[in-house]
Protein backbone atom coordinates (compact mmCIF):
# COMPACT_ATOMS: atom_id res chain seq x y z
CA UNK A 1 0.00 0.00 0.00
CA UNK A 2 1.51 2.92 -1.26
CA UNK A 3 1.76 6.55 1.14
CA UNK A 4 3.25 9.82 0.85
CA UNK A 5 4.62 10.93 3.88
CA UNK A 6 6.17 13.87 3.56
CA UNK A 7 6.02 17.22 1.38
CA UNK A 8 9.02 16.39 -0.60
CA UNK A 9 8.28 13.28 -1.51
CA UNK A 10 4.79 14.32 -2.94
CA UNK A 11 6.54 17.05 -5.02
CA UNK A 12 8.78 15.21 -6.64
CA UNK A 13 5.38 12.58 -7.90
CA UNK A 14 3.48 15.72 -8.60
CA UNK A 15 6.57 17.07 -10.42
CA UNK A 16 6.34 14.35 -12.77
CA UNK A 17 2.53 14.31 -13.37
CA UNK A 18 2.13 11.12 -11.40
CA UNK A 19 -0.59 12.40 -8.98
CA UNK A 20 -3.61 13.27 -11.69
CA UNK A 21 -3.68 16.46 -13.61
CA UNK A 22 -1.85 20.02 -12.30
CA UNK A 23 -2.19 23.26 -14.24
CA UNK A 24 0.33 23.42 -16.87
CA UNK A 25 4.26 25.23 -15.94
CA UNK A 26 7.00 26.15 -17.37
CA UNK A 27 10.14 27.42 -16.98
CA UNK A 28 11.35 30.86 -18.82
CA UNK A 29 12.30 29.86 -21.72
CA UNK A 30 10.15 27.06 -22.13
CA UNK A 31 7.46 29.84 -21.23
CA UNK A 32 8.97 32.26 -24.13
CA UNK A 33 8.83 29.27 -26.86
CA UNK A 34 5.17 27.75 -25.55
CA UNK A 35 2.62 30.04 -27.46
CA UNK A 36 0.62 30.16 -23.68
CA UNK A 37 -1.62 33.61 -23.55
CA UNK A 38 -3.76 32.93 -20.86
CA UNK A 39 -3.59 34.56 -17.72
CA UNK A 40 -0.23 33.19 -15.69
CA UNK A 41 1.61 33.34 -12.85
CA UNK A 42 4.77 33.73 -11.34
CA UNK A 43 6.95 31.75 -8.78
CA UNK A 44 10.10 31.05 -6.97
CA UNK A 45 11.10 27.68 -7.14
CA UNK A 46 11.50 25.92 -3.26
CA UNK A 47 15.44 26.26 -4.24
CA UNK A 48 15.39 29.88 -4.23
CA UNK A 49 15.85 31.75 -1.21
CA UNK A 50 12.83 33.31 0.37
CA UNK A 51 11.01 30.12 -1.76
CA UNK A 52 7.51 29.55 -2.67
CA UNK A 53 6.69 33.28 -3.38
CA UNK A 54 3.66 33.99 -5.66
CA UNK A 55 2.88 36.99 -7.86
CA UNK A 56 0.03 36.94 -10.56
CA UNK A 57 0.70 39.11 -13.55
CA UNK A 58 -0.70 42.30 -14.03
CA UNK A 59 -3.79 42.40 -16.10
CA UNK A 60 -1.68 43.41 -19.21
CA UNK A 61 -0.21 40.06 -18.83
CA UNK A 62 3.21 41.34 -19.83
CA UNK A 63 5.54 38.62 -19.13
CA UNK A 64 8.92 40.94 -19.37
CA UNK A 65 7.36 43.42 -16.61
CA UNK A 66 6.63 40.95 -14.05
CA UNK A 67 9.57 39.10 -14.36
CA UNK A 68 11.69 42.10 -14.03
CA UNK A 69 9.82 42.57 -10.98
CA UNK A 70 11.28 38.94 -9.85
CA UNK A 71 14.78 40.33 -10.57
CA UNK A 72 14.45 42.87 -8.66
CA UNK A 73 13.72 41.23 -5.16
CA UNK A 74 16.99 39.18 -6.30
CA UNK A 75 15.28 35.99 -7.38
CA UNK A 76 17.32 34.49 -11.22
CA UNK A 77 15.45 33.18 -14.23
CA UNK A 78 16.54 29.89 -13.11
CA UNK A 79 14.70 29.96 -9.68
CA UNK A 80 11.21 31.28 -11.38
CA UNK A 81 8.35 28.92 -12.40
CA UNK A 82 6.12 29.93 -14.72
CA UNK A 83 2.53 28.55 -13.84
CA UNK A 84 -1.08 28.84 -15.44
CA UNK A 85 -3.28 30.30 -13.06
CA UNK A 86 -6.63 28.50 -11.78
CA UNK A 87 -10.14 30.07 -13.21
CA UNK A 88 -11.05 30.66 -9.48
CA UNK A 89 -14.18 31.99 -10.88
CA UNK A 90 -14.92 28.41 -12.59
CA UNK A 91 -14.79 26.46 -9.89
CA UNK A 92 -17.89 24.31 -9.11
CA UNK A 93 -16.64 21.42 -6.24
CA UNK A 94 -13.63 21.92 -4.18
CA UNK A 95 -12.44 20.50 -1.02
CA UNK A 96 -10.84 17.31 0.62
CA UNK A 97 -11.51 13.61 -0.45
CA UNK A 98 -10.50 10.10 1.66
CA UNK A 99 -11.84 7.14 2.80
CA UNK A 100 -12.07 6.10 6.23
CA UNK A 101 -12.97 3.14 8.29
CA UNK A 102 -16.68 4.55 7.57
CA UNK A 103 -15.95 4.47 3.41
CA UNK A 104 -16.09 7.99 1.29
CA UNK A 105 -15.79 11.31 3.31
CA UNK A 106 -15.53 14.58 1.56
CA UNK A 107 -15.24 17.86 3.08
CA UNK A 108 -16.31 20.41 0.52
CA UNK A 109 -17.76 23.53 -0.77
CA UNK A 110 -19.92 23.41 -4.02
CA UNK A 111 -21.07 25.49 -5.83
CA UNK A 112 -18.96 29.16 -4.78
CA UNK A 113 -16.57 30.22 -7.64
CA UNK A 114 -14.24 33.17 -6.85
CA UNK A 115 -12.94 31.10 -3.67
CA UNK A 116 -9.44 30.31 -3.00
CA UNK A 117 -9.16 26.82 -1.17
CA UNK A 118 -8.02 28.10 2.45
CA UNK A 119 -11.62 29.96 1.66
CA UNK A 120 -13.87 27.30 0.77
CA UNK A 121 -12.56 25.52 3.41
CA UNK A 122 -13.91 27.91 6.40
CA UNK A 123 -17.35 27.25 4.67
CA UNK A 124 -17.40 23.34 3.80
CA UNK A 125 -19.79 20.92 4.31
CA UNK A 126 -19.08 17.48 5.49
CA UNK A 127 -20.30 14.79 3.09
CA UNK A 128 -20.59 10.56 3.20
CA UNK A 129 -20.90 7.93 1.53
CA UNK A 130 -22.75 7.51 -1.54
CA UNK A 131 -23.90 11.16 -1.59
CA UNK A 132 -19.61 11.60 -2.12
CA UNK A 133 -19.29 9.50 -5.33
CA UNK A 134 -22.73 11.20 -7.24
CA UNK A 135 -21.18 14.66 -6.24
CA UNK A 136 -17.97 13.95 -7.93
CA UNK A 137 -19.76 12.41 -11.34
CA UNK A 138 -21.64 15.19 -11.01
CA UNK A 139 -19.00 18.09 -11.14
CA UNK A 140 -15.57 15.91 -12.23
CA UNK A 141 -15.24 15.33 -16.43
CA UNK A 142 -15.65 11.42 -16.77
CA UNK A 143 -11.78 11.66 -17.38
CA UNK A 144 -11.18 13.57 -13.81
CA UNK A 145 -13.29 10.72 -12.21
CA UNK A 146 -11.60 7.87 -13.33
CA UNK A 147 -8.07 9.30 -12.42
CA UNK A 148 -9.27 10.36 -9.29
CA UNK A 149 -10.56 6.76 -8.59
CA UNK A 150 -6.85 5.72 -9.62
CA UNK A 151 -5.43 7.72 -7.21
CA UNK A 152 -7.25 6.09 -4.41
CA UNK A 153 -6.57 2.59 -6.22
CA UNK A 154 -2.88 3.96 -5.31
CA UNK A 155 -3.10 5.28 -2.21
CA UNK A 156 -6.03 4.06 -0.01
CA UNK A 157 -5.29 5.91 2.46
CA UNK A 158 -4.76 9.23 1.05
CA UNK A 159 -6.41 12.39 1.81
CA UNK A 160 -6.97 14.21 -1.99
CA UNK A 161 -7.25 17.72 -2.28
CA UNK A 162 -8.87 19.04 -5.08
CA UNK A 163 -10.52 21.73 -6.88
CA UNK A 164 -13.07 21.24 -9.83
CA UNK A 165 -13.69 23.80 -12.74
CA UNK A 166 -16.59 23.86 -15.79
CA UNK A 167 -13.82 24.43 -17.93
CA UNK A 168 -11.00 21.54 -19.03
CA UNK A 169 -7.15 23.15 -17.80
CA UNK A 170 -4.11 21.39 -16.78
CA UNK A 171 -1.83 19.05 -18.83
CA UNK A 172 -3.99 16.47 -18.71
CA UNK A 173 -6.83 16.63 -21.75
CA UNK A 174 -10.37 15.93 -20.92
CA UNK A 175 -9.95 17.09 -17.31
CA UNK A 176 -11.58 19.86 -15.52
CA UNK A 177 -10.42 18.93 -12.14
CA UNK A 178 -6.89 20.06 -10.47
CA UNK A 179 -5.23 17.65 -7.70
CA UNK A 180 -3.29 19.95 -5.62
CA UNK A 181 -1.90 17.28 -3.24
CA UNK A 182 -2.51 14.07 -2.16
CA UNK A 183 -0.98 13.18 1.74
CA UNK A 184 -1.03 10.91 4.20
CA UNK A 185 1.24 13.73 6.26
Amino acid sequence: MASIDNKKRFYELWNTNLLGNKLRSWSCEEFRTSGYDGVFGLRATPKAAGGGGFLLIPEDRNFNKALNSFKAKGYNESEIVICEAAPDEQITLQGELLRDVYGWYMFALEDHPGLRMREALLLAKEYRGLKVLNLLKQHLTPNSYDDTMELFDIYPDSVIEFSAYRINLGWAAGRNTIIWEVRNY
